[in-house]
């Protein structure tokens, strides 16, 4: 790596104490991928995605608005480029759950505001999913589908793009976490649909389930709840909320799930 360093056809930075990260031209980087390819040396890349992947869930499982956490996002924005080769390669290959891994990755993008590349790449991911489904291919287990479905979902909503499809794609992540009674799932739809039509009864419906079943809320996901519950509470009277989570609150988990997928909570 020295000689590469020395023949410019790698640069070297110091970023932390005793930390180097190695870089090059774009220009040098796809000769270098030619000739792995030429070599049959595929393998490279695929150790790359997969690093990237497991380093996408370290992100998607841990990383939410805490201020130190946040200043952890954005040291992470330097792996953003390799975020996006990987996901790329994943997509070329048609590697379905590698892909689907990589979007924890839309943590940070939502961080810088990149709401676009978000949606984008869960878009295309779940897509990949879908087809290798059909096709009867393996994939991602299904619980990695309802998570990217209301994830994509909440994406859209904060994208300014509650109508075009969220809600689509929010059912479907109900629907799926029905058939395998995943309650988490479960949940977390609840509280997408909530926060697409600011029904008071699903967030209510989603913090009881969570209660009944003792899954706390991950840290990741209590923004996103509290940014449901707060534009409830300013359109509604203080007593007309309370009385509409008091409702949500009694809800079975059968209806709660009629409720959701009916025409009542838009």
């Amino acid at each position: 790596m020295a000689a590469l360093v020395d023949a410019s056809l790698v640069g070297a930075e110091m970023v932390a104490v005793g930390v180097v990260r190695f870089s090059m031209l774009e220009l040098i980087r796809e000769y270098a991928l030619a000739r792995l390819h030429e070599a049959g040396e595929e393998q490279c890349q695929c150790r790359h995605a997969a690093y990237y992947a497991r380093l996408a869930g370290i992100v998607a499982a841990h990383f939410g608005p805490e201020q130190g956490v946040r200043d952890a996002q954005f040291d992470l924005e330097q792996e953003l480029p390799n975020a996006r080769a990987a996901l790329q390669w994943a997509e070329e290959r048609h590697e379905a759950e590698l892909g689907l891994r990589l979007t924890g990755f839309t943590r940070l993008w939502h961080v810088r505001g990149q709401m676009n590349e978000a949606e984008h790449w869960l878009e295309r991911m779940l897509a990949l999913d879908l087809q290798a489904r059909e096709q009867g291919k393996p994939t991602a287990p299904l619980t990695i589908r309802i998570e990217k479905l209301y994830g994509l979902g909440r994406t859209m909503v904060r994208h300014g793009k509650a109508e075009q499809g969220a809600e689509a794609f929010s059912q479907e992540a109900l629907q799926l976490a029905q058939r395998i009674c995943d309650l988490h799932g479960i949940s977390s739809a609840f509280a997408t649909l909530g926060m697409i039509a600011q029904a008071t009864r699903l967030s209510a419906a989603a913090s009881t389930l969570r209660e009944q079943a003792q899954i706390p809320l991950p840290p990741v996901e209590r923004e996103a709840f509290e940014h449901t519950v707060a534009p409830a509470k300013t359109a509604l009277n203080e007593p007309v909320f309370a009385e509409e989570w008091t409702i949500g609150a009694a809800f079975t988990q059968d209806e709660a799930i009629d409720y959701a997928l009916s025409d009542a909570c838009e």
